[in-house]
C-alpha cells in the first residue's frame, strides 16, 4: 500500500494581510490626492477662463460701441441728439453700477425693395428709427443689474419694441459686478485730447468728450478660491475698493475669482468732428 503524504497548507499571515492592506490605503490615498488636487486645478482653469472670456467679450461689445457713437454718414452733418450720455450709480433708469446710451447713424441698404440696416440694434435686430430711406439711427443702452441672482450686463433700446409695446432689453453677459465709467474731457477744445477724467454728472458738457475709461469687474461662474478674496480693485472714478467692499451679503464669502478690466477708449467721431474747422471760420 502506497503511503500518501499530506502537504501543509500554507497562506498569509495576519500580519502580512495588515501589511497589504496599508499599503493599499495609501496608494489608494494618494490617487485619490492626485484627482482631488487635478480637479480643483480644473476647476480654477474653468473660473479663470469664465472670468477671461468674459470680461474681453464685456470690453469689446463696449469699446466696438463706444467707437461707433456720433458717427454720421455725412461728417459736416447734425446726428439729431448727443451721440453719448452717460448716467451715474444710483441715477442710472435701471441697475446699480454706471451706465451709457450711445447713438449713431447706420446706412441703409435696398436689395430687391428690401430695407436692411448695416448696423443691429443691442439686440441683433434692425432699427426701427429711419432717418431716412438711406439712413437709420441705432440708439443702444448699457447697464448693469440682477439677473436671476446674477449681475449681468444688460441692453435695451427704444428702437425695438416688443408686441405689447414695452421697450425690448436683454442680458449680454454674466457676472459682471461693477461698472465704472469716466469721461475724458477737451477743456481747451483744440488739441482732442483728454485733460481731465469725471463721472458723468447733469450738466457734463458731453461734446467736449474726446476719451472714454472703462472699468469693468467681473467674477467667475463658480466658486475657486480657497479663500476669502481681500483683493483690492482699482475702478475708475474709485480710490480703490476690496472685494468685500464692491459687494455686500453673502457674497463677501462666495469664493470667486476676480479680476479687473480697464480700457481707455477714443470717441474718434468727436475727435474727428472736433477737429474739422466750422463753417465761417
Amino acid at each position: 500500500m502506497k503511503n500518501i503524504t499530506m502537504k501543509k497548507a500554507t497562506g498569509f499571515t495576519l500580519i502580512e494581510l495588515l501589511v497589504a492592506m496599508m499599503l493599499s490605503i495609501f496608494l489608494i490615498g494618494g490617487v485619490i490626492q492626485v484627482f482631488a488636487s487635478n480637479k480643483r486645478m480644473y476647476t480654477f482653469q474653468e473660473g479663470v477662463s469664465s472670468v477671461q472670456d468674459n470680461g474681453r467679450i464685456v470690453m469689446h461689445i463696449l469699446s466696438h460701441q463706444l467707437r461707433q457713437a456720433g458717427y454720421l454718414t455725412d461728417i459736416r452733418g447734425d446726428l439729431g441728439e448727443k451721440a453719448i450720455v452717460g448716467c451715474e450709480k444710483g441715477s442710472c433708469p435701471v441697475g446699480n453700477s454706471d451706465g451709457v446710451t450711445i447713438a449713431y447713424q447706420t446706412v441703409i441698404d435696398v436689395v430687391g425693395g428690401v430695407a436692411t440696416a448695416r448696423d443691429k440694434n443691442c439686440l441683433g435686430e434692425e432699427p426701427i428709427t429711419k432717418i431716412n430711406n438711406a439712413l437709420g439711427l441705432v440708439k443702444n443702452e448699457f447697464y448693469v443689474k440682477d439677473d436671476n441672482g446674477e449681475m449681468s450686463l444688460w441692453c435695451r433700446t427704444n428702437q425695438s419694441t416688443s408686441d405689447d409695446g414695452v421697450t425690448k432689453e436683454g442680458a449680454l453677459i454674466s457676472n459682471i459686478e461693477r461698472l465704472d465709467i469716466q469721461y475724458g474731457l477737451d477743456l481747451t477744445g483744440n488739441d482732442q485730447v483728454a485733460d481731465v477724467y469725471e463721472s458723468f454728472s447733469v450738466g457734463l458738457d458731453m461734446d467736449a468728450v474726446v476719451t472714454i475709461r472703462i472699468g469693468v469687474l467681473m467674477a467667475s461662474t463658480i466658486p475657486v478660491r480657497g479663500e476669502v478674496d481681500d483683493t483690492t480693485f482699482l475702478l475708475p472714478g474709485t480710490g480703490g475698493l476690496t472685494s468685500k467692499e464692491y459687494n455686500t451679503g453673502d457674497s463677501k464669502n462666495d469664493l470667486k475669482l476676480r479680476k479687473m478690466f480697464v480700457s481707455t477708449i477714443t470717441v474718434r467721431n468727436h475727435v474727428i468732428q472736433g477737429a474739422l474747422p466750422r463753417p465761417g471760420a
